[in-house]
């Protein structure tokens, strides 16, 4: 392998680092939003089974709306996720490749 596949495949490496650390943050808002979305949906359902008013159908709606974006926020995170496990299954690749390519040189310098 010359050194310009090397530093190829080493600039491939800074590029999915870059990627995780965006997949990181979109984890993260993907997490808020979803507990948010859950504690609204909790909230509303509570609220609904508590109280005897008229707003029981806007309240039950409302319950169902959120549950609603909280799935959406889960089935994000889920993705952020899995996106982020597979660059660093790359990055892992890559690095293993480089290592073995390295042993072999240095084996070959000693003979």
């Amino acid at each position: 392998m010359t050194e310009e596949e090397k530093r190829f495949k080493i600039q491939k490496i800074e590029s999915y680092e870059k990627e995780i650390s965006k997949e990181n943050k979109e984890s993260i808002n993907k997490t808020f939003l979803f507990g948010l979305s859950a504690a609204a949906a909790f909230c509303a359902f509570y609220v609904d089974t508590i109280t005897e008013t008229s707003y029981n159908s806007q309240l039950i709606f409302l319950g169902l709306a959120d549950a609603g974006f909280s799935a959406y926020h889960l089935i994000g995170l889920i993705e952020s996720i899995s996106r982020k496990t597979n660059l660093q299954s790359k990055i892992e690749n890559i690095n293993s490749e480089l290592e073995r390519l390295e042993s072999r040189e240095s084996k070959g310098m000693r003979r």
